[in-house]
């Protein structure tokens, strides 16, 4: 582990820093991060909400924001849909709005008894594409589905 630690920091110490430019990539034992590295020109997040679009904590329905998006990812996979359909905006509303339904359903029997929400009120699944286009990052936001809580 020495080894390795000094190796790591010599390579460091000893990089050019002569203003040229240098192959991007992996230049092991130290990473950087390449699920951070690259950024692709279409992409998306979806939230819960209430009737009239504004923001619900995740934490009233006993899970965070990327678990929800990994749990839509999932459901998507499951119905034989792909992903890179859904961020090049090809599938239809009624295909994304049944996957969605059923991970709000899901969501919605998670409440805990002391959301912000109550019986009776409609919680809602959002969906924001964000892409690039013409030099400008835009986003348009979308109700994909929406369901009355029960007791």
């Amino acid at each position: 582990m020495l080894l390795l630690t000094v190796a790591g920091l010599a390579s460091t110490a000893f990089h050019p820093s002569d203003g040229k430019t240098y192959p991007r990539g992996e230049f092991y034992p130290l990473s950087s991060y390449p699920m951070y590295s690259h950024f692709s020109g279409r992409d998306y997040y979806v939230y819960l909400a209430d009737a009239d679009g504004g923001a619900v904590r995740c934490k009233d329905y006993g899970i965070t924001a990327p678990k929800l998006k990994k749990r839509f990812k999932s459901d998507l996979k499951a119905a034989k849909l792909r992903e890179s359909e859904l961020r090049e905006r090809r599938l239809s509303p009624a295909k994304l709005g049944m996957v969605a339904d059923k991970v709000l359903r899901w969501v919605a029997k998670k409440r805990r008894a002391d959301a912000s929400l109550s019986p009776g009120d409609e919680l809602t699944m959002r969906m924001v594409y964000i892409y690039s286009e013409s030099g400008e990052i835009r986003k348009e936001e979308y109700r994909v589905a929406g369901a009355v809580l029960e007791k």
